[in-house]
């Protein structure tokens, strides 16, 4: 998917004065990479001497091998056997052990050099994979035989005598603090735990219905077990395989899950709404939830550069997970406010992520890159104005936020400029439009307030709209369905005269439509616009209150009479702009203690005079009602400007 960094210009009357608007972002985690894999991914493991992930695919027959430094993906997988589930690292001797659900068998591969040196014929359908580091064993959980194999790891061979467990075994993994192995068996609602000194079941513990993943807190000396059936986590004490009666609620039909030992936390992998559940360990409350690809099954930490690896079995791909979860989540969008010689910031308070804000930091720099910390005190307010600004610099702003545990990720940077007391003087007491002047009558009878155009071009995902106030100046801000903006003051070019400004906002790459909303002393003006993946032109049909020499100062060009607009589009307009001419009779909504709301609907623009000439529209285009518009054929054709075969 294309990156939307959509920029919004508003040309409007007047400097605005913005009233107070929170962005209503807050994220939930932070995905730092999304990596393609081979086909159905499910288990991963941390190859902890070469610092990879090991990822197997269940639809391909393959592992694929990301190197976390950078998460490249080697373009050779692994050929392993078929439907491979489960895989574990082999630590004493830097193998992976690959357990075949399909021909009831483990591959193991030298990660030395990515090549299968064995594959060793276990019981029926191998489900998963743990590996004992204390008597370096491999652990095999077979569903279908509802037993455990035993593979000496020094040189690859089976004990003869399988370990019946409960039924359905699927995951497994081990506690190093006591020497035993703890599986799930997905039949019969329990957990079989293994003294791994004897190979004997020692205990069989009653969890919730279909326990799936299984994980160790070394911390802690608990064992989190999954319940894909009632949507929680169970807690053992591994001191005395005690169960606390105080399940964890997490997401739909969970499975895997993994522990952060650098955070102290539990990651759960929630296949049914596509997300990850933090659960602080210190107090089992699900602290964050984290969206992920489509359908997550497995997952797996990177003790290297403290990250999760995430696999996304419907989507192919592998989600990464910055788990610095003891600090606070990246800052949304900051919202920016020119002022006299300063620029007021405004943002939503990100996720504590269990651990209370305790100060935002607040940056500036004038290139984007180099950043000075300004230095506003200690403070958990979401709002701050960096003073002593240029107001002929163009200045570019990120905040983070701090808790105990450090700080987070700094926000997407705004930008702005400072205004100059000069300038703020003439945009308020300039005409048409100052702060104290108001013709209710600008454009007809009880309409101050005129929108001329509104643009989406699908391509650079610039969006344009052109407005005029004759009642005041204008507050305008921009919605999209992930958050809210007050639109700040754009330096992309410079003003069109004293009472013409340029503002800009951004939208996020997910946003599928936004609504633009602007209003004056007395009228306001909201619409809608959905993307669908094509261009936008809506137009509104009345008069200009622009000089054609303050036109020529902008593109597109706008005559002096809207109705009369044409355009050069590019050569994809024809399949890929929609077009439309709006009547502004229906985009003006006074306030009712303005102004009388049935004259209002029955005001109609000033008539322009017909014109009784011959038509001039280009080839490819034709006359309706006056406009040289585009005509678009039933059927496909190619296209090059207005010229059409």
């Amino acid at each position: 998917m294309k990156l939307k960094v959509s920029s919004l210009f508003i040309i409007l009357v007047l400097l605005t004065s913005s009233f107070p608007l929170n962005d209503a972002f807050a994220a939930d985690g932070d995905i730092i990479a999304t990596i393609s894999v081979g086909s159905s991914p499910k288990g991963i493991a941390f190859d902890s001497a070469n610092n990879r992930m090991y990822v197997a695919n269940s639809a391909g027959n393959t592992v694929s091998v990301i190197d976390t430094s950078d998460n490249s993906v080697d373009p050779s997988t692994i050929s392993v056997g078929s439907s491979p589930q489960g895989i574990a690292f082999d630590s004493a001797n830097n193998r992976m052990y690959v357990a075949n659900y399909g021909p009831n068998t483990v591959s193991v591969i030298n990660t030395a050099t990515n090549a299968v040196i064995a594959t060793i014929s276990v019981g029926s359908n191998p489900y998963d994979v743990a590996f004992d580091s204390a008597n370096n064993r491999m652990y095999v959980a077979n569903y279908g035989g509802n037993t455990v194999s035993v593979i000496d790891t020094s040189d690859n061979s089976v004990d003869p005598s399988t370990i019946s467990v409960g039924s359905g075994p699927r995951d497994i993994t081990f506690d190093s603090a006591n020497n035993r192995m703890y599986v799930t068996n997905t039949g019969s609602n329990n957990v079989s735990v293994i003294n791994t000194a004897t190979n004997a079941v020692i205990a069989t513990i009653s969890v919730g219905s279909s326990p799936r993943g299984v994980a160790f807190d070394s911390a802690n000396n608990r064992m989190y077990v999954v319940n894909n059936g009632p949507n929680n986590v169970s807690v053992i004490d591994t001191s005395d395989n005690s169960v606390d009666p105080s399940t964890i609620s997490v997401g739909s039909s969970p499975h895997g899950i993994a522990f952060d030992s650098a955070n102290n936390r539990m990651y759960v992998v929630n296949y049914g709404n596509s997300k990850v559940s933090v659960i602080n360990t210190a107090t089992n409350a699900v602290i964050a939830t984290i969206s992920v690809g489509s359908n997550p099954l497995g997952i797996a930490f990177d003790s290297a550069n403290n990250r999760m690896y995430v696999t996304n079995h419907i989507g192919n791909t592998v989600s990464v997970i910055e788990t610095l979860a003891a600090s606070p989540s990246k800052v949304g969008t900051v919202s920016t406010t020119p002022g006299n010689s300063q620029v007021a910031l405004s943002w939503v308070a990100p996720s504590d992520r269990g651990s209370s804000i305790t100060d935002y930091i607040i940056q500036y720099s004038t290139d984007d890159s180099t950043w000075s910390t300004f230095a506003d005190g200690t403070s958990t307010g979401t709002t701050a104005t960096v003073t002593g600004l240029d107001s002929s610099t163009l200045y570019y702003f990120q905040v983070a936020a701090v808790n105990s545990s450090g700080t987070g990720l700094f926000s997407s940077s705004s930008s702005a400029s400072a205004t100059s007391a000069t300038s703020a003087t003439s945009s308020s007491g300039g005409g048409g439009g100052g702060k104290t002047n108001c013709d209710s009558n600008g454009f007809g009878h009880g309409n101050s307030l005129r929108v001329y155009q509104v643009m989406y071009d699908i391509d650079t995902y610039q969006v344009q709209v052109q407005a005029y106030s004759t009642c005041g100046s204008i507050s305008a801000k921009i919605t999209t369905p992930t958050q809210q903006s007050i639109l700040g003051l754009s330096m992309d070019q410079t003003l069109l005269d004293d009472r013409v400004a340029i503002y800009s906002g951004y939208l996020d790459e997910s946003d599928e439509k936004f609504n633009i909303s602007i209003q004056n002393k007395r009228d306001s003006f909201s619409e809608t616009f959905y993307i669908y993946d094509k261009s936008i032109i809506t137009k509104y049909t009345g008069d200009t209150g622009y000089t054609s020499e303050q036109q020529d100062s902008f593109s597109p060009t706008i005559p002096s009479t809207q109705a009369t607009i044409t355009s050069q589009p590019p050569v994809t307009v024809v399949s890929q702009t929609i077009e439309e001419l709006i009547p502004l009779k229906k985009q003006i909504v006074a306030e009712k203690s303005v102004i009388d709301q049935t004259q209002l609907m029955q005001y109609t623009p000033e008539p322009i005079a017909e014109e009784t000439t011959e038509s001039t529209c280009g080839i490819g285009t034709e006359s309706v009602n006056g406009i040289c518009k585009i005509i678009i054929p039933d059927e496909s054709q190619f296209c090059f400007l207005f010229w059409c075969w």
